[in-house]
Protein backbone atom coordinates (compact mmCIF):
# COMPACT_ATOMS: atom_id res chain seq x y z
CA UNK A 1 0.00 0.00 0.00
CA UNK A 2 1.20 3.37 -0.88
CA UNK A 3 0.60 6.57 0.24
CA UNK A 4 0.73 9.51 -1.91
CA UNK A 5 1.28 13.21 -0.11
CA UNK A 6 2.10 16.14 -1.98
CA UNK A 7 4.42 18.44 -0.85
CA UNK A 8 4.81 17.46 2.82
CA UNK A 9 7.50 19.07 4.79
CA UNK A 10 10.24 17.17 6.70
CA UNK A 11 7.78 17.21 9.73
CA UNK A 12 4.79 15.83 8.65
CA UNK A 13 7.04 13.01 6.50
CA UNK A 14 8.55 12.01 9.93
CA UNK A 15 5.08 12.23 11.72
CA UNK A 16 3.61 9.89 9.03
CA UNK A 17 6.32 7.33 9.14
CA UNK A 18 5.82 6.84 13.21
CA UNK A 19 2.47 6.91 13.02
CA UNK A 20 2.58 4.10 10.34
CA UNK A 21 4.98 2.09 12.23
CA UNK A 22 3.59 2.03 15.35
CA UNK A 23 0.00 0.47 13.44
CA UNK A 24 1.90 -2.38 11.88
CA UNK A 25 -0.74 -5.70 12.84
CA UNK A 26 -2.15 -8.75 11.17
CA UNK A 27 -4.97 -8.21 12.42
CA UNK A 28 -5.62 -4.66 10.90
CA UNK A 29 -4.45 -5.00 7.46
CA UNK A 30 -7.82 -7.45 7.16
CA UNK A 31 -9.43 -4.42 6.76
CA UNK A 32 -7.81 -2.46 3.81
CA UNK A 33 -9.27 1.22 5.28
CA UNK A 34 -7.38 0.46 8.10
CA UNK A 35 -4.67 2.68 6.97
CA UNK A 36 -7.48 6.00 7.11
CA UNK A 37 -7.54 5.71 11.14
CA UNK A 38 -3.99 6.63 12.30
CA UNK A 39 -4.22 8.81 9.62
CA UNK A 40 -7.48 10.52 10.32
CA UNK A 41 -5.91 10.30 14.12
CA UNK A 42 -3.16 12.63 13.78
CA UNK A 43 -5.39 14.88 11.60
CA UNK A 44 -7.83 15.51 14.80
CA UNK A 45 -4.62 16.45 16.69
CA UNK A 46 -3.45 19.19 14.38
CA UNK A 47 -6.85 20.25 14.16
CA UNK A 48 -7.13 20.03 17.84
CA UNK A 49 -4.59 21.69 18.36
CA UNK A 50 -4.75 24.81 15.42
CA UNK A 51 -8.56 25.04 16.81
CA UNK A 52 -7.61 25.58 20.72
CA UNK A 53 -4.91 27.33 20.08
CA UNK A 54 -7.11 29.91 18.51
CA UNK A 55 -9.44 29.98 21.29
CA UNK A 56 -6.66 30.72 23.79
CA UNK A 57 -5.76 33.93 21.64
CA UNK A 58 -9.44 34.86 21.05
CA UNK A 59 -9.73 34.39 25.27
CA UNK A 60 -6.68 36.90 26.19
CA UNK A 61 -8.39 38.91 23.81
CA UNK A 62 -11.90 39.26 25.36
CA UNK A 63 -9.95 39.03 28.83
CA UNK A 64 -8.29 42.24 27.64
CA UNK A 65 -9.24 45.62 29.88
CA UNK A 66 -9.48 48.16 27.63
CA UNK A 67 -12.50 46.42 26.16
CA UNK A 68 -15.05 47.54 28.91
CA UNK A 69 -15.37 51.31 27.92
CA UNK A 70 -16.31 52.96 31.49
CA UNK A 71 -12.60 51.83 32.53
CA UNK A 72 -11.17 53.99 29.81
CA UNK A 73 -9.75 57.49 30.99
CA UNK A 74 -7.43 57.85 27.19
CA UNK A 75 -9.05 56.43 23.79
CA UNK A 76 -7.98 52.53 23.97
CA UNK A 77 -5.47 51.48 21.10
CA UNK A 78 -6.82 48.29 19.62
CA UNK A 79 -4.47 46.46 17.13
CA UNK A 80 -6.94 45.77 14.97
CA UNK A 81 -4.26 44.23 12.48
CA UNK A 82 -4.09 41.40 14.63
CA UNK A 83 -7.61 40.94 15.37
CA UNK A 84 -7.68 40.27 11.28
CA UNK A 85 -5.10 38.29 11.08
CA UNK A 86 -6.08 35.93 13.59
CA UNK A 87 -10.15 36.18 11.97
CA UNK A 88 -7.78 35.09 8.93
CA UNK A 89 -6.00 32.27 10.32
CA UNK A 90 -9.69 31.02 12.17
CA UNK A 91 -11.37 30.73 8.55
CA UNK A 92 -8.06 29.13 7.46
CA UNK A 93 -8.83 26.58 9.81
CA UNK A 94 -12.59 26.39 9.33
CA UNK A 95 -11.88 25.56 5.52
CA UNK A 96 -9.47 22.33 6.33
CA UNK A 97 -12.08 21.31 9.27
CA UNK A 98 -15.05 21.65 6.46
CA UNK A 99 -12.97 19.41 4.14
CA UNK A 100 -11.63 16.80 6.91
CA UNK A 101 -15.26 16.10 8.24
CA UNK A 102 -16.51 15.91 4.31
CA UNK A 103 -13.53 13.56 3.55
CA UNK A 104 -14.56 11.44 6.95
CA UNK A 105 -17.87 11.12 5.60
CA UNK A 106 -16.94 9.64 1.94
CA UNK A 107 -14.40 7.33 4.02
CA UNK A 108 -17.15 6.05 6.03
CA UNK A 109 -19.41 5.15 3.09
CA UNK A 110 -16.49 3.55 1.19
CA UNK A 111 -15.79 1.27 4.44
CA UNK A 112 -19.95 0.46 4.79
CA UNK A 113 -19.84 -0.15 0.63
CA UNK A 114 -17.20 -2.26 1.12
CA UNK A 115 -18.25 -4.39 4.16
CA UNK A 116 -19.36 -7.69 3.11
CA UNK A 117 -22.39 -9.56 5.74
CA UNK A 118 -21.66 -12.98 6.75
CA UNK A 119 -24.43 -14.59 4.90
CA UNK A 120 -22.98 -13.25 1.36
CA UNK A 121 -19.63 -14.42 2.09
CA UNK A 122 -17.95 -17.20 0.35
CA UNK A 123 -19.34 -21.03 1.29
CA UNK A 124 -16.06 -22.28 2.24
CA UNK A 125 -15.15 -19.67 4.21
CA UNK A 126 -15.38 -20.81 7.88
CA UNK A 127 -17.05 -18.82 11.04
CA UNK A 128 -13.99 -18.80 12.42
CA UNK A 129 -12.07 -17.55 9.35
CA UNK A 130 -15.28 -14.86 8.90
CA UNK A 131 -15.34 -13.60 12.72
CA UNK A 132 -11.86 -11.86 12.95
CA UNK A 133 -12.22 -9.82 9.94
CA UNK A 134 -15.76 -8.68 11.43
CA UNK A 135 -14.20 -8.00 14.08
CA UNK A 136 -11.44 -6.15 12.29
CA UNK A 137 -14.14 -4.38 10.08
CA UNK A 138 -16.06 -3.20 13.26
CA UNK A 139 -13.39 -1.75 14.97
CA UNK A 140 -12.29 0.22 11.88
CA UNK A 141 -15.44 1.57 11.34
CA UNK A 142 -15.84 2.46 15.23
CA UNK A 143 -12.55 4.58 15.07
CA UNK A 144 -13.75 5.89 12.29
CA UNK A 145 -16.97 6.99 12.94
CA UNK A 146 -15.34 8.06 16.50
CA UNK A 147 -12.71 10.70 14.64
CA UNK A 148 -15.79 11.70 12.49
CA UNK A 149 -17.47 13.08 15.48
CA UNK A 150 -14.19 14.39 16.08
CA UNK A 151 -13.82 16.31 13.46
CA UNK A 152 -17.55 17.77 13.47
CA UNK A 153 -16.89 19.03 17.13
CA UNK A 154 -13.86 20.84 16.28
CA UNK A 155 -15.50 22.15 13.26
CA UNK A 156 -18.53 23.46 15.48
CA UNK A 157 -15.39 24.74 18.42
CA UNK A 158 -14.24 26.71 14.96
CA UNK A 159 -17.45 28.07 14.40
CA UNK A 160 -17.61 29.07 17.53
CA UNK A 161 -14.27 30.62 17.87
CA UNK A 162 -15.24 32.82 14.54
CA UNK A 163 -18.19 33.93 15.68
CA UNK A 164 -16.22 35.21 19.18
CA UNK A 165 -13.75 37.14 17.79
CA UNK A 166 -16.29 38.96 15.28
CA UNK A 167 -18.05 40.18 18.07
CA UNK A 168 -15.04 41.20 19.91
CA UNK A 169 -13.80 42.95 16.97
CA UNK A 170 -17.14 44.34 16.91
CA UNK A 171 -16.77 45.17 20.29
CA UNK A 172 -13.97 47.62 20.01
CA UNK A 173 -15.00 49.30 17.09
CA UNK A 174 -18.31 50.16 18.86
CA UNK A 175 -15.42 51.27 21.95
CA UNK A 176 -13.59 53.37 19.73
CA UNK A 177 -16.99 54.87 18.30
CA UNK A 178 -18.44 55.70 21.88
CA UNK A 179 -15.05 57.27 23.27
CA UNK A 180 -15.20 59.52 19.96
CA UNK A 181 -18.83 60.50 20.61
CA UNK A 182 -17.98 61.28 24.92
CA UNK A 183 -14.97 63.10 23.40
CA UNK A 184 -17.61 65.01 20.88
CA UNK A 185 -20.04 65.83 23.85
CA UNK A 186 -17.13 67.27 25.46
CA UNK A 187 -16.14 69.30 22.84
CA UNK A 188 -19.91 70.52 22.34
CA UNK A 189 -19.88 71.61 26.18
CA UNK A 190 -16.64 73.65 25.43
CA UNK A 191 -18.20 75.24 22.52
CA UNK A 192 -21.26 76.32 24.48
CA UNK A 193 -19.52 77.92 26.95
CA UNK A 194 -17.44 79.70 24.34
CA UNK A 195 -20.55 80.83 22.80
CA UNK A 196 -21.64 81.76 25.75
CA UNK A 197 -18.41 84.09 26.12
CA UNK A 198 -18.48 85.19 22.56
CA UNK A 199 -22.74 86.16 23.29
CA UNK A 200 -21.54 88.72 25.78
CA UNK A 201 -19.08 90.09 24.51
CA UNK A 202 -20.83 90.60 21.31
CA UNK A 203 -23.21 92.05 23.50
CA UNK A 204 -21.06 94.58 25.19
CA UNK A 205 -19.52 95.72 21.55
CA UNK A 206 -22.95 96.56 20.31
CA UNK A 207 -23.49 98.23 23.25
CA UNK A 208 -20.80 100.53 23.21
CA UNK A 209 -20.68 100.73 19.08
CA UNK A 210 -22.98 103.42 18.29
CA UNK A 211 -21.46 105.64 20.63
CA UNK A 212 -17.80 105.00 19.23
CA UNK A 213 -19.73 105.61 15.60
CA UNK A 214 -21.01 108.91 17.21
CA UNK A 215 -17.84 110.05 18.77
CA UNK A 216 -15.76 109.09 15.73
CA UNK A 217 -17.72 111.21 13.57
CA UNK A 218 -17.73 114.29 15.88
CA UNK A 219 -14.02 114.15 16.18
CA UNK A 220 -13.63 114.55 12.35
CA UNK A 221 -12.65 118.10 11.30
CA UNK A 222 -15.83 118.20 9.59
CA UNK A 223 -17.25 119.75 12.71
CA UNK A 224 -15.94 122.98 14.39
CA UNK A 225 -16.88 124.07 17.92
CA UNK A 226 -16.57 127.95 18.38
CA UNK A 227 -17.77 129.48 20.93
CA UNK A 228 -20.39 126.94 22.02
CA UNK A 229 -21.43 126.88 18.63
CA UNK A 230 -21.49 123.52 16.11
CA UNK A 231 -20.52 123.92 12.73
CA UNK A 232 -20.15 121.87 9.72
CA UNK A 233 -17.80 122.56 6.70
CA UNK A 234 -19.04 122.35 3.55
CA UNK A 235 -16.96 119.16 2.63
CA UNK A 236 -19.00 117.30 4.93
CA UNK A 237 -20.32 115.45 1.70
CA UNK A 238 -16.39 113.99 1.47
CA UNK A 239 -16.93 111.80 4.09
CA UNK A 240 -20.48 110.66 2.78
CA UNK A 241 -18.97 109.50 -0.60
CA UNK A 242 -15.95 107.64 1.15
CA UNK A 243 -18.22 105.99 3.36
CA UNK A 244 -20.74 104.64 0.58
CA UNK A 245 -17.16 103.74 -1.02
CA UNK A 246 -15.82 101.34 1.25
CA UNK A 247 -19.39 100.07 2.00
CA UNK A 248 -19.73 98.96 -1.52
CA UNK A 249 -16.03 97.57 -1.96
CA UNK A 250 -16.58 95.39 1.41
CA UNK A 251 -19.76 94.34 0.25
CA UNK A 252 -18.45 92.95 -3.15
CA UNK A 253 -15.34 91.29 -1.39
CA UNK A 254 -18.23 89.37 1.09
CA UNK A 255 -20.23 88.56 -2.32
CA UNK A 256 -17.72 87.38 -5.11
CA UNK A 257 -14.75 86.00 -3.01
CA UNK A 258 -17.34 82.95 -2.36
CA UNK A 259 -17.39 82.26 -6.12
CA UNK A 260 -13.78 83.23 -7.16
CA UNK A 261 -13.09 79.55 -4.29
CA UNK A 262 -15.38 77.33 -6.78
CA UNK A 263 -13.94 78.45 -9.95
CA UNK A 264 -13.63 75.56 -13.06
CA UNK A 265 -16.32 73.43 -10.87
CA UNK A 266 -19.40 71.99 -12.75
CA UNK A 267 -21.56 75.54 -11.87
CA UNK A 268 -24.21 72.99 -10.53
CA UNK A 269 -21.89 71.89 -8.21
CA UNK A 270 -20.81 74.95 -7.23
CA UNK A 271 -24.56 76.37 -6.87
CA UNK A 272 -25.23 73.73 -4.49
CA UNK A 273 -22.02 73.59 -2.72
CA UNK A 274 -22.85 77.39 -2.08
CA UNK A 275 -26.88 76.80 -1.72
CA UNK A 276 -26.16 74.05 0.77
CA UNK A 277 -23.60 76.06 2.65
CA UNK A 278 -26.27 78.83 3.10
CA UNK A 279 -29.13 76.52 4.18
CA UNK A 280 -26.48 75.13 6.80
CA UNK A 281 -25.63 79.01 8.05
CA UNK A 282 -29.54 79.82 7.53
CA UNK A 283 -30.47 76.70 9.64
CA UNK A 284 -27.43 78.15 12.25
CA UNK A 285 -28.45 81.28 12.74
CA UNK A 286 -32.17 80.46 13.06
CA UNK A 287 -31.31 77.59 15.78
CA UNK A 288 -29.77 80.30 17.27
CA UNK A 289 -32.35 82.73 17.66
CA UNK A 290 -34.47 80.29 19.24
CA UNK A 291 -31.90 79.67 21.51
CA UNK A 292 -31.52 83.15 22.77
CA UNK A 293 -35.48 83.82 22.20
CA UNK A 294 -35.84 80.79 24.64
CA UNK A 295 -33.67 82.32 27.07
CA UNK A 296 -34.93 85.77 26.42
CA UNK A 297 -38.67 84.26 27.55
CA UNK A 298 -36.20 82.59 30.66
CA UNK A 299 -35.58 85.89 32.09
CA UNK A 300 -38.79 87.61 31.40
CA UNK A 301 -40.13 84.85 33.21
CA UNK A 302 -38.06 85.01 36.52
Amino acid sequence: MFILAFDPVQVVQERLRLVLSHHLSSEEHLDPYWLYAPLLEEIVSLQGAAVWGLRDLIRRTELSPTRDPRNLREKPRHNYSRLHDIARHAIHVSETLDLSVKLTENIIQGHDQLTVPSSHADPGSSIQQLQPIEHTRCNIRSRLTFFSHALYSLRCRSTSNQQRLGNEIQLRFHTDSQYDSQVSVEINHSTKTDSASMRWIAIVSLIFLPANLVSSVFSTTFFDVTDGAVSVTKDFWIYWVALVAVTAVTMAFWFYLPRLSFRGLDPRVAGSIMSHSTKASLEDLTRRLKGESANLDQVTSI
